[in-house]
């Protein structure tokens, strides 16, 4: 929860920052509003019910069976998660735009202009998170827990 936050921050950042000018434009505004109401949706996910810095006192013998073999010290598992929140939550802003055009009435193409080039950006990242854990071949473990079978499979179909 707390990086999927820190993501949608990042990008209401980089809206402002993009659109700093067109303040006055009614339909900006309704974007910043949607934006911002998405941040607030889960900052009080965060306050309330994920409550991420409370501690956990499992009752005895509540040990599980632990990681899954394939996710265990495998380098690329640190960069799967940023990247596929990064794809996940950048479709908040085309989501906002969507929102204002639908709300201020302007549906022609000046928004989905306004926003194709995040589109794009959220939309090539999100299946970059999924090639880059099933690396095929560069994976030590590639065949431990599946077979070669799903290792060959899955190396094809991230090279396109």
């Amino acid at each position: 929860m707390l990086l999927w936050v820190l993501v949608l921050c990042g990008y209401v950042v980089a809206v402002v920052v993009k659109f700093r000018n067109d303040g006055d434009d009614p339909m900006m505004q309704w974007v910043m509003l949607t934006l911002f109401v998405v941040c607030a949706f889960f900052f009080l996910l965060m306050v309330g019910p994920s409550a991420p810095f409370t501690s956990f006192d499992p009752p005895a013998g509540y040990d599980g069976p632990g990681p899954n073999p394939l996710l265990q010290n495998h380098i690329l598992m640190a960069f799967h998660p940023p990247i596929l929140y990064l794809g996940y939550v950048g479709f908040t802003v085309p989501f906002a735009f969507a929102i204002a055009a639908l709300v201020t009435g302007r549906v022609g193409e000046g928004w989905l202009v306004a926003t194709r080039r995040w589109t794009v950006l959220a939309w090539g990242i999100s299946p970059s998170a999924s090639c880059s854990v099933r690396g095929g071949a560069t994976r030590p473990s590639a065949g431990a827990a599946t077979g070669p079978g799903i290792r060959s499979r899955a190396r094809r179909s991230c090279r396109g």
